[in-house]
């Protein structure tokens, strides 16, 4: 991800942790980037659209396997 941390709502920062947690090395880095693109896409969505989105996200860039939250 880049070097400065990205700025989230709370609600948003605390959905993306949970989805995050049982990630590790190269599934860790997948997710980690496709965050980086939703982040990057200057959408306006509601707090909830914001997890979907990023839930989406990291559901696809992991080859379509959700993760346990």
């Amino acid at each position: 991800m880049e070097s400065r941390p990205l700025r989230l709502a709370p609600d948003v920062a605390k959905a993306i942790e949970e989805r995050l947690r049982p990630l590790s090395g190269k599934k860790l880095e997948q997710a980690q980037d496709a965050i980086l693109v939703v982040y990057q896409s200057g959408q306006q969505m509601t707090t909830e659209q914001w997890i979907a989105a990023y839930e989406s996200a990291i559901i696809t860039a992991l080859g379509g396997v959700s993760v346990a939250a």
